[in-house]
């Protein structure tokens, strides 16, 4: 049978740099996802969405940024009785060292109702990857430039889903710059 898959967002961002280093960055989406299928019916869906991502940015030199942020996010399933409300609050920090590298920290807390079953391929596509309930996400990247044209990058996440052990990835990668 045929299958067939869209994803439509229409997205709208202003950002105002109030004072010298201070700038606030204001985004609001609304989306619709879908997917249909012949031969697993169970996967059919059709998400309609919401998001509105206010970020408070603090910039006092080209090497060093940090931001906190919050997100509302309302997700429903309007093929059935499924739907997500995701709030999220966050803070990231950038710090470049100019022909050296770059260190990246972020740190993320969520609070998600979820009114579906979670084992489902439409609650991963409406959750993210993240449970109902309390999650918490972090991240920690260093990248550097170990020669001329040769980058090193070293990234550390970690989550952990309310009543769920937390979960750890990393990844390191060498990449040559032509």
């Amino acid at each position: 049978g045929f299958e067939r898959r869209r994803d439509a967002m229409h997205q709208l961002a202003l950002r105002w740099n109030f004072w010298k280093a201070f700038s606030v960055f204001q985004e609001a989406r609304v989306g619709e996802k879908g997917a249909e299928s012949d031969f697993l019916s169970g996967r059919n869906f059709l998400i309609k969405s919401i998001q509105i991502q206010p970020k408070l940015t603090y910039q006092p030199s080209p090497e060093l940024k940090a931001s906190v942020l919050g997100q509302y996010t309302d997700k429903k399933n309007i093929l059935a009785f499924e739907k997500a409300i995701v709030l999220r609050a966050g803070a990231e920090c950038n710090w470049n060292i100019p022909e050296k590298g770059s260190v990246r920290a972020e740190a993320n807390f969520y609070r998600i109702d979820f009114n579906g079953v979670t084992t489902s391929s439409l609650a991963f596509e409406m959750l993210e990857g993240l449970q109902p309930g309390f999650n918490y996400t972090w991240q920690l990247a260093w990248q550097r430039n170990v020669a001329e044209n040769i980058q090193l990058n070293i990234q550390y996440n970690g989550r952990k889903p309310q009543d769920i052990p937390v979960i750890h990835s990393g990844s390191v990668q060498v990449r040559a710059v032509f």
